[in-house]
């Protein structure tokens, strides 16, 4: 609880920084569509080189190519989602991330999409504000999320998301079952 508290504190204290804010970007993945996005969504967050880097990371995941998106991670990397058991290195990394890049909608969600509010950054240490939405089978459900990260030699070496895992156990659940009736 305390970790939590630390990396809000970290987060509205970056969000009083107007220098380190940038755009906010929306992104979706669909069966059947590609993702698009304007011209001004498609400039790279301000806050140095860390936030580009975080920035590329995220915009990857919807590219559906699990190769560019493990590419932006350090070998070593420590993965996070708060709640759960951390990830230590990329290859564990890659086991916990490549069924979400599998096409089938009984693997992972029929569609996601990730509302980013804001991107923080200062030095190292990038800090992203987003909503991740869920629609399986028509139900639909909105989890927000802070994610830190730190960039050592351009590559993510920490990503930390923090999030309610309350929130997020109806979503898990339904992608379990739906994966056990294939």
């Amino acid at each position: 609880m305390r970790t939590n508290l630390l990396a809000v504190g970290l987060a509205l204290t970056l969000l009083a920084t107007p220098s380190a804010r940038a755009e906010t970007k929306k992104h979706s993945t669909a069966p059947t569509a590609k993702p698009t996005r304007t011209a001004a969504e498609s400039k790279p967050p301000a806050g140095g080189e860390s936030a580009k880097v975080v920035g590329a990371f995220m915009d990857s995941w919807f590219k559906g190519d699990l190769e560019e998106t493990m590419s932006y991670l350090a070998e070593d990397v420590y993965y996070w989602n708060v709640p759960m058991e951390p990830i230590k290195g990329r290859a564990k990394s890659r086991q916990f991330l490549a069924p979400f890049f599998e096409k089938d909608p009984l693997v992972v969600p029929s569609t996601f999409q990730t509302n980013i509010k804001q991107t923080l950054a200062d030095g190292a240490n990038v800090v992203v504000e987003r909503v991740d939405s869920f629609d399986i089978n028509g139900r639909k459900w909105k989890i927000p999320v802070i994610a830190v990260f730190e960039v050592k030699n351009g590559k993510i070496s920490v990503w930390k998301d923090y999030f309610d895992m309350a929130q997020f156990q109806p979503v898990a659940t339904l992608i379990d079952v739906l994966a056990k009736k294939k």
